[in-house]
């Protein structure tokens, strides 16, 4: 894993390495956190034009007031995982 990690590393300008499963499990009991928290740290590195109000937004139009609350949870700990 870390010769992948090292070559990645030579070829782009910058890169990140995320267990996102592992944090949704440990942090939030739940894998499926995980994808918001990919989205959440790819927000975080300025690599997506997609801000937390911007994602609040979307998701608060079709999920339930505690699902948004879990969901931006998520997203905030994916920007942590970047910063």
């Amino acid at each position: 894993m870390e010769d992948i990690k090292r070559r990645v590393t030579d070829l782009s300008g910058e890169s990140w390495f995320i267990n996102a499963m592992e944090e949704a499990m440990t942090r939030m009991n739940n894998p499926i956190f995980g994808n918001i928290m990919l989205l959440g740290a790819l927000s975080g590195t300025d690599q997506l034009p997609l801000n937390r109000e911007g994602f609040k937004s979307v998701i608060s139009q079709s999920m339930t007031p505690n699902n948004v609350i879990l969901n931006l949870t998520a997203y905030d700990q994916g920007i942590t995982m970047v910063s």
